[in-house]
């Protein structure tokens, strides 16, 4: 991503370390870019509370309908991105329970553009 460029940027022109998070974030490949970008997207949509609470169904379907996805790409989205929440509540879960585990790693991605462009993009 460029966000992630521009710090590795940064951090060579100062002479300072390039984040581990940075460095160490698994590589995707473009297809699947779509699905980070809608997770980190849709993770704002999440209720406040004491506790973690799942992505609403309604987020996701909204977040479809907003960028024209045909029902298999929502289809697919809606898998992904429960999935992806689900690993993610399980993180939060084991962390509330005193396990030192690390949170799921941000994926370094390829800058491309997402294959389901909004329509007139």
């Amino acid at each position: 991503m460029e966000l992630e460029a521009g710090i590795i940027k940064k951090a060579q022109q100062l002479g300072t370390a390039i984040p581990k998070h940075i460095l160490n974030a698994p590589d995707i490949e473009p297809y699947d870019e779509v699905f980070w970008r809608a997770y980190v997207r849709l993770d704002t949509c999440r209720s406040g509370g004491m506790c973690a609470m799942p992505i609403p169904w309604t987020a996701i379907r909204d977040y479809a309908d907003w960028y024209d996805f045909c029902e298999e790409q929502f289809e697919r989205l809606e898998s992904v991105i429960g999935k992806m929440d689900r690993a993610y509540l399980k993180w939060v879960e084991r962390k509330s329970d005193g396990n030192k585990s690390k949170p799921p790693t941000v994926p370094k991605t390829h800058g491309s553009k997402s294959p389901w462009s909004r329509k007139g993009s």
